[in-house]
């Protein structure tokens, strides 16, 4: 697969799991997993920020 933001290669391991988080090697963007039978789709993975307490 190739990454959304920057094209470069992403290996999605076969046995990944829906909700798994892969990461582009050059970009450092986070992806989940999505999966649909046998089709395998990424979507930008959600950043959670800090809410320190409140």
């Amino acid at each position: 697969m190739k990454c959304p933001e920057c094209d470069a290669g992403l290996d999605v391991p076969p046995d990944a799991m829906a909700g798994e988080l892969v990461t582009c090697p050059d970009c450092g963007s986070d992806y989940e997993v999505s999966k649909s039978g046998s089709d395998v789709e990424l979507k930008r993975a959600e950043k959670v920020g800090e809410d320190w307490g409140q």
